[in-house]
């Protein structure tokens, strides 16, 4: 199988430098303080991005809970995993695949709550080529090239990849296909055609909707992101902010978050069915 970057991915590197320099900042090391209580964020953008989308939250939630809430922002999804399995944060943000891993290894983390959107669209997977592209179905990928996101992510692999194979594409179909790290990147690297096509969420589509790109398949339904907490935290405290979070209604904390935020929803443990048979299909493979 071959395996190239793309050349989209160069753009990365002043990204990556924000992100140590954030790190440094968020790192775990701050458990040391005093009733701090750490939210671990998977490395979804840059850490600029990040703290601008998450940074109102945080504030009006040390605000509510009268001690201060850190955003600790892994360097991968693995560590993201980790964290969460490993109670080195208190709460976290979370996709449907690190969830699910998180919870079903080390049984130490819990619901909170589910991001409602709007349009719903963050919950919703599209596969895209160029608008200028000669692929017009899913069985035209064959001998074609595939760009992935996170290896871990459901949204930019797992499920894109699951379609995929359920159209008789598999990776022994594709002429190659790479991992490039993020949503957006997947984005970037069909319209600079360094990739014939790609898997990411709708909503990040969304954003380049002024740029030559199409829907070449979906959407197709995902589970929520949820925000969780670890299994030790006290009590009390772990029901303050599950009310906190399902009563929010405030528009300058939602709309950095994300511009279709609606609020959160109550969810549950079985509303990642869904998640867990992709993941036996393609793991298991």
């Amino acid at each position: 199988m071959t395996f190239f970057i793309p050349r989209t991915l160069h753009c990365a590197k002043k990204a990556l430098v924000s992100l140590a320099l954030l790190l440094t900042l968020s790192s775990p090391a701050m458990a040391a303080e005093p009733d701090v209580l750490r939210f671990g964020i998977y490395p979804f953008a840059n850490a600029v991005t990040i703290q601008k989308k998450i940074s109102p939250l945080m504030a009006w939630l040390s605000e509510k809970l009268a001690r201060p809430v850190r955003i600790v922002i892994a360097p991968n999804y693995i560590t993201h995993i980790r964290r969460m399995g490993e109670e080195k944060v208190d709460l976290a943000y979370a996709g449907p695949s690190p969830y699910v891993k998180a919870h079903d290894r080390f049984q130490t983390i819990e619901l909170l709550a589910a991001v409602h959107l709007k349009s719903q669209s963050n919950d919703r997977m599209v596969i895209i080529t160029h608008e200028n592209s000669a692929v017009r179905k899913l069985e035209d990928l064959h001998g074609k090239i595939f760009a992935f996101g996170d290896h871990q992510s459901y949204g930019s692999h797992f499920l894109p990849r699951f379609v995929l194979a359920e159209h008789g594409i598999t990776l022994a179909r594709l002429l190659a296909y790479d991992y490039v790290m993020s949503h957006d990147n997947v984005a970037l690297s069909v319209l600079h055609r360094d990739f014939d096509a790609g898997g990411l969420r709708e909503d990040v589509f969304r954003h380049f909707s002024d740029r030559p790109l199409r829907v070449l398949a979906g959407p197709f339904p995902m589970p929520p992101h949820v925000i969780v907490c670890k299994k030790t935290l006290d009590t009390a405290l772990k029901q303050k902010i599950q009310s906190l979070l399902l009563a929010l209604d405030k528009p300058k904390i939602m709309r950095p978050f994300h511009p279709d935020m609606e609020g959160f929803v109550a969810v549950r443990d079985r509303d990642f069915s869904q998640t867990r048979r992709v993941l036996a299909a393609i793991e298991g493979r």
